[in-house]
């Protein structure tokens, strides 16, 4: 695995989400072990005198990876996850019905093998054993996070808006450069998915072959139904920009299509689910969603570092697109490498995710 310097903030807003998320726990007398887990969303921060250890991303769960044990509540949760070869370990038991004791050990091998004794601190789960804690000792602070990235059982218009992402970076590679379906075909287009953020900024699209990139950034929602799902929030997309893929002899738009073409795509897929009931309602709430223009950067450390993806102002809920790109034509990137020149990056809102939105988000408003 390699070392990677995050800041506080990226692994505070993933503890945020999950504080935001959590429900209220379950009531089993025994132990339980988290069942029907195929993967886990996981953050982890390890800082101390011996350096910087983090990552973000899709780790495998097996079956016994999560178990707790509850009452009323939460009494004791314990776990061990892998990613990007690092093991995230912990063994928390409760007191005084809120903090809790015990210890998370991070191990990255060759790097830190390093336990953090947990005293008393304040720690949130669910009933499935889902955890957020931030812990310190002896000059060492452990903050992590987990929730559920594939339980089974999603709704069926969540489960078809979900199998979009599979292709969704393809699509944005013609949609964006404006390709003809005929001359350059979805299938034609390689695409890696990524499981964790720290891979996925490491990664590029290539022209030769022509390749794109995926990542995407799972939350927990309740739906309108009242089923807690994790799915797949923002989709970050690497594709080349339509001036570079033009240099194969294809055909491309004159300027690339923004990143809010990615919003308006997405907002598009999820209306086409909607029941007519659910139009109604949606319509009748008065509520707006549309995309924004696109934040532009420069680097991608700028890119890959998050922002708000959407504002509410009154009943209209604008929706930003995360973007970098840089034109092969433009003069001022001709002394820069292929690798960051004739590039177009997005991070928009999934089909899923604008879902949620219809039918949950907007209505309360």
């Amino acid at each position: 695995m390699h070392r990677s310097v995050r800041t506080i903030a990226t692994l505070a807003a993933a503890g945020a989400t999950l504080l935001a998320a959590a429900c209220t726990p379950g009531s089993p007398s025994t132990a339980s072990t988290r069942t029907g887990v195929a993967r886990v969303d996981l953050s982890y921060q390890l800082s101390g005198p011996g350096g910087t250890w983090s990552d973000a991303g899709t780790a495998e769960a097996g079956a016994s990876s999560l178990t707790y044990a509850s009452n009323s509540s939460v009494t004791a949760a314990r776990g061990s996850l892998q990613l990007d070869g690092a093991t995230l370990s912990w063994d928390l038991t409760a007191a005084l019905g809120t903090n809790y004791t015990g210890w998370g050990r991070l191990e990255v091998p060759g790097q830190v093998d390093r336990s953090v004794a947990v005293n008393l601190v304040p720690a949130t789960f669910d009933g499935d054993g889902d955890v957020a804690v931030t812990a310190s000792a002896e000059g060492w602070t452990l903050t992590w996070s987990t929730t559920a990235v594939d339980a089974p059982g999603l709704e069926p218009a969540y489960d078809a808006l979900t199998a979009t992402e599979a292709t969704a970076c393809q699509d944005a590679q013609q949609r964006l450069a404006g390709l003809d379906e005929a001359e350059v075909p979805l299938a034609s287009i390689g695409n890696t998915v990524h499981a964790t953020r720290s891979a996925f900024a490491a990664s590029k699209a290539t022209l030769d072959p022509l390749a794109v990139q995926t990542w995407t950034e799972a939350r927990t929602v309740t739906s309108a139904d009242g089923n807690a799902l994790a799915i797949g929030a923002l989709i970050s997309c690497k594709v080349r920009n339509g001036d570079h893929v033009a240099t194969t002899g294809v055909a491309t738009l004159p300027e690339d299509l923004t990143c809010a073409a990615l919003t308006q795509r997405s907002l598009d897929l999820a209306w086409a689910e909607l029941t007519p009931a659910q139009q109604i309602a949606f319509t009748a709430s008065g509520v707006s969603l549309v995309p924004g223009p696109d934040v532009v950067r420069s680097t991608g450390a700028e890119w890959t570092t998050p922002i708000a993806d959407h504002v509410v102002v009154g009943s209209t809920v604008t929706i930003t697109a995360h973007a970098l790109q840089t034109r092969w034509n433009d003069p001022a990137f001709a002394i820069f490498p292929d690798t960051i020149r004739g590039v177009h990056y997005c991070t928009t809102w999934t089909p899923a995710y604008a879902y949620w939105w219809y039918t949950v988000g907007a209505l309360a408003i």
